[in-house]
Order: C-alpha cells, then sequence, then structure tokens
C-alpha cells in the first residue's frame, strides 16, 4: 500500500523497428499503432505511462506522436500521462510550453518529469562530428543552473503541468522544493524520482519531507535491458555523473552553492583549417520541408534529354538510354546519350586541347573555382540529394551524406592545391634554394562507380583538377543524371571549356577506349 500508483516508463523508439525523424508521419503512425493498446491497457489498469525522451533529433518526434495520442478522444481526459523534459537542452524552456500548450489544448493536466538528461556524452561527440553546435548546455554548472530555471517554470505553470523531479542533486532537489512551496503547491501534489540503488539517503530524507518519492527501476529480461546498463555505465563513470561527485558525502556549503553557468569557450577555427561539411538535419522541420520541395521539382523534371558534355559544347548522339528510378522501374527519369568510340575520341582531345591553360592557371585560381563550385552545390543541397532519391534510390540521409562529401572533396583538394603549389623545402647546400614542386600529368579519366554517385565523381574529379589535370568524366550507368549536374555546376563554377567533359555511355565501350 506505499505504491501510490504504478508508472512505466516508454521509449517509443522501441515500438518501431524504423523510429526516422525525416518521416514523423508515418513513423507516428506505425508507433501509435502499437502505443494505443498500452495506452488503452495502462487506463483500464490504473497504471500511470510516463513517455521518455532520447536523443535531441528525437525530440520532436516523441513529441509529436504523444501529442497524437493524447489528443484522441479515447486518452483525451486521461490525466494519467507524462513526458521527461531534459534540462541538458538549450531549448528546454521552450520544450515545457509546448506541453503546456498540450495540456491546455486537451483540458486536462500532464505531468512532466524534469530531468537532466542522459545522452550528454553522444550529443556532445555527434555536434562535434558533425561540425554543429551541441544543442546541450556544455558545462555540468550550465545545465544545473538551466535545471533550476525549468523547476520554477514548471511550477508556474500548474495546474496544466504537474511536476515530477529527477534529480540526484542536493542544490537541485532543494531548488524545486523552494520553487513549489512558493507556487503554493502541496507537497503530496510534487513528486520525487531517484534511480534504483543510488542517493538512498537522500531519497529517505525527502521522503520524510513530506514529498512523494518514486525509485525509476528497470525491468524485464536481462538481454534486451543491456543497452539500458551499458548507457547508465557511461552515464555514471562520466566527469559530471552523480558517482564522481559523491553529493551525499560532500560539503553541504559546497552542495547548496549556485551552479557557475558559464560554459567553456570554443577554440576558433584557424583561417583555412578544413571542416567538414555538416549534415541536414532532418529533424527540424524546415530542412524537411526543403527536402520536399526539391523531390517535386526533381519529379517535374523526368524525362528530360541530356546530351554530352564535350569541350563546353553539348552533344547528341542517335543512341539514348532511359534511365529509370529503381524503386519505380516504369517512371523514366531521363533520356541520356551515350558516348562511342568516336565521342571518347572527341573529348579526349578537347581534354588535351584544354591541358596547357589549365596547367598554367595558378593553383589559387583553381582552388577557387573549385570551392565555387562546392558553395553552388551547397545552395542546391537538396536538388543533388533529391536526384540521388529517385535516381539511386538512396534515403535521404544518404543521399544528402553523398552531397556532403561531394562538397567536402571540392574544398579539401582545393586547399591541398594550394598547399602543394608552396612546394617542399630541400636540404639545400649553401648558397642554393631548392624546392620539391608537382606538376600536373595530362588527363584524368575518371571512371566512376555507382554505389556513391556524386561523391566519388567529385572525389576523383576534383582531385584532378585541383591538380592542373583536365578530366573526361565516365559516370557509372545507373547514375549519369547526377554526373550531368555535378558537370554543369564545374562549368557555372567557371571552369574554362574542355576542362571537364561529360562522356557516360556503356562501360565496355565509353569505359574500354578511355
Amino acid at each position: 500500500d506505499r505504491v501510490r500508483k504504478a508508472n512505466v516508463s516508454v521509449k517509443l523508439s522501441a515500438l518501431t523497428s524504423h523510429f526516422e525523424a525525416a518521416a514523423p508521419g508515418e513513423t507516428a503512425r506505425r508507433v501509435l499503432k502499437r502505443l494505443n493498446p498500452l495506452l488503452a491497457a495502462a487506463k483500464a489498469a490504473g497504471v500511470f505511462v510516463n513517455v521518455d525522451m532520447e536523443q535531441y533529433r528525437f525530440k520532436d518526434l516523441v513529441h509529436t506522436v504523444f501529442a497524437e495520442a493524447l489528443t484522441q478522444p479515447e486518452f483525451r481526459a486521461w490525466a494519467d500521462a507524462g513526458i521527461v523534459v531534459q534540462a541538458y537542452l538549450r531549448d528546454a524552456l521552450s520544450d515545457l510550453e509546448r506541453v503546456a500548450d498540450l495540456a491546455r489544448r486537451r483540458g486536462t493536466p500532464i505531468t512532466v518529469r524534469l530531468v537532466k538528461g542522459a545522452y550528454w556524452d553522444e550529443e556532445t561527440i555527434l555536434a562535434a562530428q558533425e561540425e554543429r553546435g551541441p544543442p546541450v548546455f556544455t558545462a555540468k554548472g550550465a545545465t544545473d543552473a538551466n535545471y533550476e530555471r525549468c523547476a520554477e517554470r514548471l511550477v508556474a505553470l500548474s495546474p496544466h503541468l504537474r511536476p515530477a523531479f529527477g534529480s540526484h542533486n542536493p542544490r537541485s532537489i532543494a531548488r524545486a522544493m523552494a520553487a513549489s512551496g512558493a507556487a503554493g503547491l502541496p507537497r503530496e501534489a510534487v513528486e520525487f524520482q531517484m534511480l534504483y540503488g543510488m542517493a538512498e539517503g537522500l531519497r529517505d530524507a525527502v521522503a520524510a519531507a513530506g514529498y512523494l518519492t518514486r525509485v525509476y527501476v528497470p525491468v524485464g529480461e536481462i538481454v534486451p535491458g543491456m543497452a539500458y546498463l551499458v548507457r547508465r555505465l557511461l552515464e555514471n563513470t562520466s566527469n559530471e555523473s552523480w558517482l564522481v561527485h559523491r553529493h551525499e558525502e560532500g560539503d553541504p556549503e559546497l552542495l547548496l552553492a549556485m551552479p557557475e553557468a558559464a560554459e567553456p569557450r570554443t577554440p576558433a577555427r584557424e583561417e583555412g583549417e578544413f571542416a567538414n561539411y555538416p549534415p541536414a538535419q532532418f529533424h527540424e522541420p524546415r530542412t524537411r520541408e526543403a527536402m520536399a520541395a526539391a523531390l517535386a521539382s526533381a519529379r517535374a523534371g523526368f524525362g528530360r534529354r541530356v546530351g554530352l558534355r564535350i569541350g563546353g559544347e553539348t552533344v547528341q548522339t542517335q543512341r539514348t538510354d532511359r534511365v529509370t528510378a529503381p524503386g519505380e522501374p516504369e517512371r523514366v527519369l531521363g533520356n541520356v546519350a551515350q558516348a562511342g568510340e568516336a565521342e571518347v575520341e572527341h573529348a579526349v582531345a578537347a581534354a588535351v586541347r584544354a591541358f596547357p591553360g589549365w596547367r598554367e592557371t595558378a593553383a589559387s585560381e583553381r582552388a577557387g573555382l573549385l570551392r565555387r563550385a562546392a558553395e553552388l552545390i551547397g545552395e542546391r543541397r537538396f536538388a543533388f540529394a533529391a536526384q540521388m532519391v529517385f535516381e539511386s534510390g538512396k534515403p535521404w540521409r544518404e543521399a544528402d551524406g553523398d552531397v556532403c562529401e561531394a562538397i567536402d572533396y571540392l574544398r579539401y583538394y582545393a586547399g591541398e592545391a594550394e598547399r602543394l603549389a608552396r612546394g617542399v623545402p630541400l636540404n639545400s647546400p649553401p648558397g642554393e634554394r631548392n624546392t620539391y614542386v608537382y606538376e600536373p600529368r595530362g588527363v584524368a579519366a575518371v571512371i566512376a562507380p555507382w554505389n556513391f554517385p556524386l561523391a566519388i565523381i567529385t572525389g576523383m574529379a576534383s582531385a584532378a583538377l585541383a591538380s592542373g589535370c583536365t578530366v573526361v568524366l565516365k559516370p557509372a550507368e545507373q547514375s549519369p543524371l547526377i554526373a550531368a549536374m555535378l558537370a554543369d555546376v564545374l562549368e557555372e563554377a567557371g571552369l574554362p571549356p574542355g576542362a571537364v567533359n561529360y562522356l557516360p555511355g556503356p562501360g565496355e565501350v565509353v569505359g574500354a577506349a578511355l
């Protein structure tokens, strides 16, 4: 009889094998198919259901599914449901407002479990890997300070929101108690939650003060629960963990001191230092909208005719190839001219003629043109990604990753060309100054594979072009249209006629001749 009400936490990503933020509508449909029976059973049994929060990229999707579930007629007046808000997120206060708006629309209160957050390491490492700012505070003190702000706002949003504080930090708990008291909330209306086996003395003290306490316990079989165990081990052995700080054994004056909210300053990147192009954040609605618009534009261009590109001129041939979508074989994406041996000779001759002028072009100028091509692709990233979605059957993220890698190649080899142009100093006898320099060799035949239809052909071509070589592009037979877009961008960026020649055709003919 000490348990007031059973409380079960559910991670929505466990309800479908494809929890994809880039497809919120389809994901919500799949999740609700399994979530609705769980909610109905909980409602019938008098069990409280709490929707847990996961990685930041899933946050908007979790809120969307939660709102759809609780605004259904069957659950609109059901008060035994809640959701987690993570105070280590910079936008946690707006998350509280979002849940409060949902509660107002329903006309039924919602419980919010306010926690610090358990994915800090992943969020910061992923943000660094993707060359973007992290969505979390980068210092523990800043997180603690935000938790206090969120606690005050959470109790202020009563009665629409019901507070449940998940923390092992004595200062955070004390501030939550003070905020609840100042807001006039009775102690039985506030709940404190802690992990099983941790801070038991602190939990006993909270209970002795007249507040509801709840122990958060994993249940179920060992093997499926190993992921939870590993996450808790990582959390509790990090530099920011409760175990490391040993709150129950510390100096009370230090434990209750105002948290230091300053964050470490990110060191400025040195001028010219290479940085990877950041991937698209498809959990953001505006990014999904941009991609959807690009897909619609790509559909409008289906069936277009694409010619060869030799010496700056478009060349049509009698033989063409119908490019179809792997997912829709009946859908013709384009009709692409096919080169033969004669066109190969023509293209190589054009590249040979263009070589001397391109070779003598300063490395800095060649690099500038490649960087301009990278900018153009960046401005049209979703158009390039959409083309690969249809032509190569790539999912959105993989298509965008292909685009990012292509941009990286252009920018990286531009920088390498400038570095090599400076030469490498050699040991010289007195009175001499010797430098090792590189010279372009001639025409590069780029025969690209199909699996990374933009990135690999761009990498091969940009390395040659940055070096001062001219190029004949022979794309994979499965993906000639995206290669044509690349050739167009390189010319638009300002490469001279003949520096890049686009030559689609059968591998056994064009590839062999090259």
